[in-house]
């Protein structure tokens, strides 16, 4: 009997602490609840409009939309004299470090608005980034996704990693494979992935201490808990490719992306060092546009700012403030050429 009495007692104080920890961690904002839902069309996507605070290497409150990206909502098809922008990429365009007012995207749009206001164009600037993906999930996600918006532009923001396109994880996510010499996109899920998912998401999406849970496995198999324990004392191995060897061959995905996308598309390095000259050649040849932003993490760091520094958390991460404002500046005259070009001069609007 007392065996039983004590085991009761275990649980109901076990439950009492979670229930107090949750409450904690929701009032606190240490987390949030689940980011994520899973839709038949582009597989795991963003949730429908909400609103999340997240603390992490900084801070920003953001906002979801009924079409399932960050931003303001926008109809799919485009009003009269409208150039819309799409901008896709992985953690450091999606950018949930940053509020919305300081995302270099808000303040293209911003730029670009302004300065095309007395010839009555509008300027609508969307961030499709999402975490974790490369350029094979940024491609199939243009297709399944992005393309219904009908996008004048379409910035892919790539860096060393994302060249090779390796669907091992996380699960879920729209891909791009090659069947019979062609590229396919789908999602890449897998009957178990899908049930594990639908099985726990009611936890993730309604506890935010199980969604740290699931954070610290994603973390775990991505293998990222030594570097977290040990912080500057764990040597991570660099997968920088030096851009004059000839060491880099494309992933055949790769290859076939860049020889499928057109002349609307601007490859943009994100890096703060150069990709293989390999790729860039691949891309100039297919009269893709290419767009480097080292030369601006540059005059950042002459100027005294790490461009990936957060000084309250004494993190190097994603892309802070400062180095959002300098890549918004840089990028919109860059587009303001471009769309001055395209659509002023040309009159195609």
């Amino acid at each position: 009997m007392n065996t039983i009495k004590q085991l009761f007692l275990f649980i109901i104080s076990f439950v009492f602490i979670i229930v107090i920890s949750e409450l904690f961690i929701r009032n606190a904002k240490i987390s949030e609840v689940s980011f994520a839902e899973y839709y038949d069309d582009i597989g795991k996507g963003l949730a429908k409009a909400n609103t999340f605070v997240y603390f992490n290497e900084g801070f920003c409150i953001t906002s979801t939309n009924v079409s399932r990206f960050i931003g303001k909502d926008v109809p799919r098809e485009k009003r009269e004299n409208t150039v819309r922008i799409a901008l896709v990429g992985d953690s450091h365009v999606e950018a949930l470090q940053v509020f919305e007012r300081h995302h270099f995207g808000y303040l293209i749009e911003e730029r670009l608005n302004k300065k095309f206001e007395k010839k009555n164009i509008k300027i609508e600037v969307l961030n499709f980034g999402r975490s974790s993906f490369n350029i094979g999930h940024m491609f199939a996600y243009q297709r399944l996704f992005i393309d219904k918006f009908n996008p004048d532009y379409v910035l892919y923001f790539i860096s060393n990693a994302d060249l090779n396109c390796d669907y091992s994880f996380p699960p879920l996510l729209p891909i791009t494979t090659i069947e019979k010499d062609s590229l396919k996109t789908s999602i890449n899920v897998k009957t178990k992935d899908l049930r594990v998912y639908q099985k726990t998401k009611f936890m993730t999406q309604k506890l935010a201490f199980a969604n740290i849970l699931n954070s610290c496995r994603r973390k775990f198999k991505k293998k990222e808990t030594l570097p977290i324990i040990f912080g500057k004392f764990f040597q991570k191995s660099s997968s920088h490719i030096d851009s004059d060897t000839g060491n880099y061959e494309h992933d055949p995905i790769t290859a076939k992306i860049i020889n499928s996308l057109d002349s609307s598309t601007i490859i943009i390095n994100r890096d703060n060092f150069k990709l293989p000259n390999k790729f860039k050649n691949l891309c100039l040849s297919k009269n893709l546009k290419y767009w480097e932003l080292e030369p601006t993490f540059k005059l950042l760091e002459e100027s005294g700012t790490i461009y990936n520094k957060w000084n309250v958390t004494n993190q190097l991460g994603h892309w802070n403030p400062k180095a959002h404002e300098a890549i918004g500046a840089s990028i919109s005259n860059q587009l303001i050429d471009l769309i001055e070009t395209d659509y002023i001069d040309n009159k195609d609007l």
